[in-house]
């Protein structure tokens, strides 16, 4: 999870400078990046129990080997672990060398906040299919919370100008989960049983096609993405039939956009990347509002609006 990224930020790899670059650039960036990643690392460590023990806890709680009250306490703390690194965050200054960064950790550290009252509102029901998929739907937040974390490291890493260690290989998920192949996707009573999943899981891709940006706003555009607008009235209304069928929807289209190609320059991969993780959040938000909460689905709106800011891109 998080703390394993923050720690790699700050200790993996080896300084490099290119050979062609001014050395008191490379060194101010290094400064800069390394103080800031520092801070975020101080931001995120309280989150013990919550990132490390809660996903065993909350199995072993399903199994029927932990007690209702065993796991409310470890909801307890892991609310305050969260939302203490919530508001740590909240604290943390703006990034000098790319003011997208911080905002990125921000969204992410919501998402954790939302992926434990999920689990709260999964323990409030009884034992049975809706408890079940409530704790599916906090895996799928939980899951989205990291991609987001992600692609806040994807834009400070540049800075810290670290050369990778050849002798360490790394296998990595691609940035944008899929729910089916995952695993993850819901089922009975929000919706109809998933296909099975994938039998291996997919790593994320060396290199993707480019394109440029503007035609990659077009097709973003053209890809019948849910608006805030109509989501928010869905939420509102409570119509589940119309929630199940925009929760598909963000799920399909996130999908779909995989295979389009990515606006090119600096970071277009990874704004590619965050456009598809906000509307998987926005399908969460109706997720949650058909399985009785709201103010969760509103939250998780505001939240999937602030991933989508990518820079030329249309509000949804």
């Amino acid at each position: 999870m998080v703390m394993a990224l923050l720690l790699a930020a700050c200790s993996s790899g080896t300084d490099h400078a290119s050979p062609t670059s001014a050395p008191s650039r490379v060194q101010a960036e290094r400064r800069d990046a390394r103080a800031w990643s520092t801070e975020a690392g101080a931001a995120y460590a309280s989150l013990r129990l919550t990132a490390n023990e809660l996903p065993t806890r909350v199995r072993s709680w399903q199994a029927g080997e932990r007690t209702d009250d065993e796991v409310r306490g470890d909801l307890q703390v892991s609310l305050r672990e969260v939302i203490g690194v919530r508001d740590a965050v909240a604290a943390l200054p703006t990034f000098v060398r790319d003011r997208d960064v911080r905002p990125l950790y921000r969204w992410s550290s919501l998402l954790y906040v939302e992926y434990v009252r999920a689990l709260q509102g999964a323990l409030a029901q009884p034992a049975g299919p809706l408890r079940d998929q409530l704790v599916l739907l906090a895996r799928r937040v939980r899951v989205l919370g990291d991609r987001v974390f992600d692609r806040g490291q994807a834009r400070l890493a540049p800075f810290l100008h670290e050369t990778p260690n050849p002798n360490i290989v790394i296998n990595l998920p691609p940035e944008v989960p899929d729910w089916v192949a995952d695993g993850l996707a819901a089922g009975p009573p929000l919706d109809d049983p998933p296909p099975p999943a994938a039998a291996q899981p997919a790593l994320r891709e060396d290199s993707r096609p480019t394109q440029p940006r503007a035609a990659w706003i077009a097709a973003v555009s053209a890809a019948a993405v849910p608006s805030s607008v109509e989501l928010t009235a869905a939420v509102t209304s409570g119509d589940q039939a119309a929630l199940r069928a925009l929760a598909r929807r963000c799920a399909d289209v996130a999908r779909a956009l995989g295979p389009v190609p990515d606006p090119a320059g600096s970071h277009g991969r990874d704004d590619a990347a965050q456009v598809r993780l906000a509307v998987l959040v926005a399908g969460e938000a109706a997720r949650a509002a058909e399985a009785g909460r709201p103010d969760s689905a509103r939250r998780l709106l505001v939240i999937a609006d602030g991933v989508w800011a990518v820079p030329g891109l249309p509000r949804r």
